[in-house]
């Protein structure tokens, strides 16, 4: 089993261009696991009800279409 751990700068309160980083730095390895930032959808937000998502929300199906 080959496990990548991402790191990257998150952008605060922007979960489309967080993905967009995400995705870049997937696209570039081959792995089984992918180990990402604590809040690497959202970034950190001192507001959190703005970028609040429902359940199954755009956080879990941007996860899923990586599988």
């Amino acid at each position: 089993m080959k496990i990548s751990l991402i790191q990257y700068s998150l952008t605060w309160a922007d979960p489309q261009d967080n993905f967009a980083k995400a995705e870049r730095l997937i696209d570039k390895h081959q792995a089984d696991v992918y180990v990402l930032p604590e809040m690497f959808a959202t970034g950190f937000c001192m507001k959190p009800e703005k970028i609040a998502q429902p359940d199954g929300g755009g956080s879990l199906s941007g996860c899923v279409r990586w599988l």
